[in-house]
């Protein structure tokens, strides 16, 4: 597991109005320069972030409880500690709970890897876990005929991995140029 001396980290501010647990999940909001560091502001992810599943904003607190209006660090930097449901699994997809700092099976923003024995827990309703970005979006192209056509081009599809169905799914039909010949 990567220490958390060893990755990453940003400076930020916690503007959600809550303590921020040790691994918490959070959402940023803004950014602002203070003596030349650039500070995140962040808050608790919502209904939106949660349905979005923008993981470019998402960012996670490092080790440390942050009260409201305190400074702390983070990092976006993966794999990441965060803190999940207890009911998790290795292999779950998972996204922000809506007005929490855990991760919860609500998502699909990011993809269970391993148990972390670090502690603490929040309420004893949360372990920590190593997640990384679930990329849902990975497309392939599959040439379909070893013919080609009259401009030299062989027929194929644009196939999608679907997450949630664990298969591939055409996408479009297209052309395919063999840049060897």
């Amino acid at each position: 597991m990567t220490k958390t001396d060893d990755i990453r980290q940003y400076a930020f501010r916690n503007d959600s109005g809550y303590t921020v647990p040790p691994y918490g999940t959070m959402v940023v909001t803004d950014t602002i320069e203070e003596q030349n560091e650039i500070i995140y502001l962040i808050r608790r992810p919502t209904y939106v972030d949660e349905q979005r599943q923008d993981s470019a904003r998402v960012v996670f607190n490092l080790g440390e409880y942050v009260e409201a209006d305190a400074k702390g660090r983070c990092t976006s930097a993966m794999p990441a500690q965060a803190l999940c449901l207890a009911s998790t699994v290795i292999g779950d997809t998972v996204g922000p709970v809506e007005d929490s700092f855990i991760l919860g099976n609500t998502g699909i923003a990011f993809i269970v890897k391993t148990r972390d024995n670090t502690y603490p827990h929040v309420e004893g309703s949360s372990e920590t876990w190593m997640v990384e970005i679930n990329v849902s979006e990975v497309e392939v192209v599959q040439v379909t005929s070893n013919t080609r056509d009259a401009d030299g081009y062989y027929p194929g599809n644009v196939q999608r991995f679907v997450t949630l169905t664990k298969t591939w799914v055409t996408v479009r039909a297209c052309r395919v140029r063999d840049v060897n010949g």
